[in-house]
């Protein structure tokens, strides 16, 4: 295709080209062979030669039936007039319409540019908006794109529940584990993080394989969490999943910083038995005891925790530690 074509509303053929413009197409299927080639005449009018296995003839009825099954199939596998073609399917059929031709088009970049002409030049509800990041999710296969298409959704369209738990299942399924933290951040962009959108996050953050995207996503949660809620189990289930010492221990100290009960500091200390570095695990150590004293009820904790330590510097400012602990109580 070459120069300014415009096509029939109904896509059945060409309206009208600009002088000098020019469209090819061509197709083998089931052993027939067809071309036409379009110029534009005289005040724009399309001259058609049309042919057959290789033998010129009229534009007859079942060629005109060739070019109109055609001409969709060049929109849908080139991506072209993306913009006015989804503002006329919008038109004319609503967005129902734009959803069914999405799952038709070829590519994930021309899929990601209709949802978002689509989000552009449509006002969806909270189910047209779920269905919308359901879509995305199922069809487009790259995880740039993927991630690109869930980025243009406004955070003033993620606030609701349907909305969100679609979000987060479009996102699990980004392969790219920098992509779907970098996603997931979005919705963490919330005044504050319901409990109801915590729970499908961090079943997400456990599928992140890198130590440090996934403490990424713990350190954003455990910020954007109403600091007077205790944080769930599954929190520090997850960061003791954590295979760097120093990824793990900046989670958990994260959390030492915020209001916990004696069974959210217990859970924080089942969990930091797993570091494997003296210096990281004294220095959680040390700042849980700062921050939150020696409750009598995890003293078993601590103790374990502590003869986990095999320095004897780090030892030593644990203890001093927990001595200046034991004289608060």
């Amino acid at each position: 295709m070459r120069g300014k074509i415009s096509f029939l509303p109904d896509e059945t053929g060409v309206a009208s080209m600009e002088s000098g413009a020019r469209l090819e197409i061509e197709e083998r299927r089931g052993g027939v062979e067809r071309s036409i080639v379009i110029k534009g005449g005289p005040g724009g009018e399309p001259m058609a030669e049309y042919a057959v296995n290789g033998r010129r003839q009229d534009l007859d009825q079942e060629g005109r039936d060739w070019l109109a099954f055609m001409v969709p199939q060049i929109f849908r596998m080139t991506g072209i007039q993306a913009e006015e073609r989804v503002g006329r399917i919008l038109a004319g059929g609503g967005v129902e319409a734009v959803f069914e031709e999405i799952r038709l088009i070829g590519g994930d970049y021309n899929q990601r540019r209709y949802l978002s002409h689509l989000l552009k030049q449509a006002d969806l509800d909270v189910a047209q908006t779920a269905k919308w990041i359901d879509l995305a999710g199922r069809e487009i296969g790259s995880d740039y794109e993927l991630a690109s298409a869930l980025g243009e959704l406004p955070t003033s369209m993620l606030t609701e529940p349907p909305v969100q738990s679609s979000f987060v299942e479009a996102a699990r399924t980004i392969g790219s584990d920098y992509e779907m933290r970098r996603t997931l951040n979005l919705l963490l962009e919330q005044e504050s993080l319901s409990a109801s959108l915590l729970a499908p996050l961090l079943e997400a953050a456990g599928t992140i394989d890198s130590d440090y995207e996934c403490a990424q996503l713990l350190v954003t949660i455990a910020d954007r969490y109403p600091a007077g809620e205790a944080l769930p189990t599954n929190y520090y289930e997850v960061a003791a999943s954590i295979g760097s010492d120093y990824e793990m221990s900046r989670v958990l100290a994260k959390t030492a910083g915020r209001e916990m009960d004696e069974q959210a500091l217990g859970r924080v200390l089942e969990a930091a038995k797993d570091i494997g570095s003296d210096y990281e695990l004294a220095e959680l150590l040390v700042a849980l005891l700062r921050e939150h004293g020696l409750p009598e009820s995890v003293r078993g904790d601590y103790q374990a925790a502590l003869d986990t330590l095999g320095n004897g510097h780090e030892r030593g400012r644990v203890l001093e530690a927990w001595h200046r602990a034991e004289g608060r109580r």
